[in-house]
């Protein structure tokens, strides 16, 4: 009794078994709407980025009704690039903007036949301006995009968004072997700092030439060396470059102090940058620029003059957001007890508040229209008719055969092409399930037309017993399980069919079906058994 037990239990949980996804078309998930939604990855949701290479990465639309050909990605409403479609679920794709201000991305899915299927449309922020933060301290919020500590390991905690620079400072023992293992990690390295001052890095221009091909190896961008002055006019920095070859180079670096500073004084900073970029044609970063001076003009708690660095700081920034060429530049802030520099600093070290002026710095250099950032936007779209125009196209053919009236099951197809015909071509693709149903049913009923064969005057002979006995049993026939339960039958001269049903499905079907037979014929062979040794 316990194995009749048993084998009912067996035979409850196989006929309760998941059927599964028999039709890839009815099931409540749609692809395509989810990929409008998901589709882009990088950046993130109205993120602020460092202006430069941006780098962009979306999803893969893998999806068996469409077959994707390509896909075109939109930067501000402009084409930046197409790729072909693969069997990958990521692309990427780097896109290069210093303007300071709110753009937009959207990619477009085209499939084989020309449909363009719309992603979200993401918006994100780019900024050019950042700071020089030494480690341990944290500053407040300044609306920054970028920030580097003259180290190679990030200081910030790791909920920081802000993208983080690294330096080899010097060519210290071990940052080879950190160059070949972080070039995965991050996009951009800044080089030796300061090597022509011997308080700083303190390397000859041989020093840094020898150095150099590990920076190259590495793969990631690199800055320069940066001088303590003008880099147009230090021999150290122009011996360095006699030795390198200058494609080596991706941007270079600057830094640049004066003891006085009012809007007039920032054309001299203009000059420096404006000399660098036409003499070498690289993207330019002042990683350091502030104000400080032996005189007291700038010592702790001398505020006399901060209307006069306030114009400087906000006459600086905007020349640089306005200069295509510059791509990112950091205030240096003195600690706020610098006998030279302290009434330039923009925070407290030691809490990390903000001073006046790093309130000011706060309200500079911002994206334009950073207002418009409300979180993705997406589009309407009218729903995938292709399938079903391609067998209403099938069905007004198969009608106009002259031989049509010799066809059975036409009423109910004839109905149903009716149906199709009239239906709206206004169906939004969050509802493409909608449209999937109207041609599937019409495709069942296009299937279900035959025609009745012409009567022959010499009939075929009877067939033997031999012959009905191999004849396949109709009843348990694969093609009429699928009549019954209404799944049409992969097509065999039609791409368009075969891609609405799912190979696995049926045979996941087909299993269930003989699970559950087996277990009928194991469970009557029990109790036959059972009542027999009863007897």
């Amino acid at each position: 009794m316990k194995r009749i037990k048993l084998l009912l239990i067996v035979l409850c949980i196989v006929c309760t078994l998941p059927f599964g996804k028999v039709h890839a078309k009815t099931n409540d998930t749609n692809p395509l709407e989810a990929w409008k939604h998901e589709a882009i990855i990088t950046p993130s949701v109205d993120q602020l980025l460092p202006a430069g290479p941006i780098q962009i990465s979306f999803k893969g639309l893998q999806d068996g009704q469409l077959s994707i050909d390509s896909y075109e990605v939109y930067v501000d409403g402009a084409l930046v690039d197409t790729l072909p479609h693969k069997d990958k679920d990521i692309y990427k794709v780097e896109y290069y903007t210093t303007e300071v201000n709110v753009h937009t991305i959207q990619v477009i899915a085209i499939s084989d036949d020309a449909f363009r299927l719309l992603s979200n449309q993401r918006s994100f922020a780019v900024s050019k301006k950042g700071l020089g933060i030494a480690k341990g301290v944290q500053p407040d919020d300044l609306k920054l995009s970028w920030y580097y500590n003259w180290d190679k390991e990030p200081s910030l905690p790791e909920t920081s968004t802000l993208d983080y620079i690294p330096m080899i400072w010097s060519n210290y023992t071990g940052s080879e072997t950190w160059l070949k293992e972080m070039s995965s990690t991050y996009h951009t390295v800044l080089g030796f700092n300061e090597p022509d001052l011997a308080v700083q890095a303190n390397l000859s221009p041989k020093e840094a030439i020898a150095y150099q091909h590990h920076f190259t190896e590495s793969g990631l961008r690199i800055g320069a060396p940066v001088v303590t002055w003008k880099p147009t006019e230090s021999a150290w920095f122009l011996e360095y470059l006699e030795g390198i070859d200058m494609d080596e180079i991706d941007f270079i670096p600057i830094h640049v102090y004066f003891d006085w500073g009012d809007a007039n004084m920032a054309n001299l900073l203009f000059e420096v940058i404006d000399e660098a970029y036409e003499k070498w044609k690289k993207p330019i970063w002042v990683t350091e620029y502030s104000l400080a001076a032996d005189w007291g003009g700038y010592r702790p708690g001398n505020f006399e003059n901060e209307s006069y660095t306030k114009e400087y700081m906000e006459t600086t920034i905007r020349g640089m957001d306005e200069r295509a060429y510059v791509e990112r530049y950091a205030w240096f802030s003195f600690g706020i007890n610098d006998q030279q520099g302290g009434a330039t600093a923009l925070y407290d070290e030691a809490n990390g508040s903000l001073t006046n002026l790093g309130k000011f710095y706060k309200s500079l250099g911002n994206p334009k229209n950073s207002s418009a950032m409300t979180g993705d936007t997406y589009f309407t779209q009218i729903g995938y008719y292709k399938d079903l125009e391609t067998w209403i196209e099938k069905s007004q053919q198969l009608k106009a055969n002259d031989d049509y009236a010799n066809y059975v099951n036409t009423s109910d197809f004839e109905l149903i092409l009716q149906e199709a015909i009239s239906f709206t071509l206004e169906v939004e693709i969050s509802e493409q399930v909608r449209i999937d149903d109207m041609c599937n049913r019409l495709q069942l009923a296009y299937k279900a037309v035959k025609k009745v064969d012409e009567p022959s005057e010499n009939k075929p002979n009877k067939p033997s017993d031999d012959q009905e006995s191999q004849k396949p049993n109709k009843d348990h026939s694969t093609s009429d399980i699928q009549d019954e339960i209404n799944l049409p039958a992969i097509a065999k001269d039609d791409n368009v069919n075969a891609k609405s049903v799912s190979t696995a499905d049926t045979t996941q079907f087909e299993l269930y079906v003989g699970l559950m037979g087996c277990s009928m014929l194991l469970v009557g062979y029990i109790l036959y058994k059972r009542k027999r040794e009863l007897l």
